[in-house]
């Protein structure tokens, strides 16, 4: 158990869960999470220097512990999607959390998170994440992104983390069927932070590029570019199969005036 998460038991208490077929199925991690993140007084601090708050810490050493059955889902009925989905297993005005499923073979396209920062934990399944962070501001013609991570995550691996300004883009497209917890700090609210789809675009280095030559050939840039083109929002709606929203069936964590 990590210094974290000893220290959250100790002042939340042993608060149990069961599911919906009135199984004890012990620890609840949500309600942990949910606690947590709702200790966090300044979100805007927290979620522009997310590695600067020792809550976030914590969440990420939590949510090594939620399973399926905490979030009422049962593997059959993920192995079964045809299409991705989305539940939402709390909303505040500060944070998120939620799920996504996502089918074997499907992508969720490259997609920003303006100025948010999020936690994201593979609970079922082989998810391949390409990320990238930005080197250039938008410009008409696209934004300059370096390659910050391609890899594969399963359910084994530890959370990770996603900035404004490291790994902020990402990708997803699940090697099998996959279900992603994610904590999003503060949450997406359309106008302020919608959230974009990109088309990745091999770079072309030419005299309209928005990188000096100095940044292209700092010793911390040397991981490949690229050139993200946002994609209108009306492509988006019509053509894109995104994922749909549905019922959350799982633990919902109580909230602070529930508790007092």
């Amino acid at each position: 158990m990590s210094v974290q998460t000893a220290f959250l038991r100790y002042f939340i208490g042993p608060l149990r869960s069961f599911n919906g077929r009135g199984t004890d199925i012990g620890h609840n991690p949500i309600q942990s999470i949910y606690q947590c993140m709702d200790s966090i007084v300044d979100i805007q601090r927290s979620s522009q220097c997310p590695m600067d708050c020792p809550y976030i810490d914590s969440v990420r050493a939590l949510m090594s512990e939620v399973t399926l059955d905490h979030l009422g889902i049962d593997l059959s009925s993920v192995q079964q999607l045809r299409h991705m989905q989305c539940m939402t297993v709390a909303h505040t005005a500060n944070f998120d959390i939620a799920i996504f499923m996502i089918p074997k073979g499907q992508r969720l396209p490259v997609h920003d998170h303006p100025n948010m920062s999020v936690i994201s934990k593979v609970v079922e399944g082989a998810l391949r994440v390409r990320s990238f962070s930005s080197v250039s501001s938008a410009k008409e013609d696209g934004r300059t992104v370096r390659l910050e991570e391609f890899c594969t995550k399963q359910s084994n691996d530890a959370a990770w983390l996603l900035s404004p300004t490291v790994g902020n883009f990402h990708e997803f497209t699940a090697e099998s069927a996959c279900v992603i917890f994610d904590v999003l700090l503060p949450p997406y609210e359309y106008p302020h932070r919608p959230c974009n789809y990109y088309e990745v675009m091999d770079y072309h280095r030419d005299e309209h590029s928005a990188a000096s030559d100095d940044s292209l050939h700092d010793d911390s840039l040397r991981k490949p570019l690229f050139r993200l083109n946002m994609i209108p929002e009306r492509t988006v709606a019509r053509e894109m199969d995104l994922p749909y929203s549905v019922g959350y069936k799982g633990i919902r964590p109580i909230t602070r005036n529930r508790l007092s």
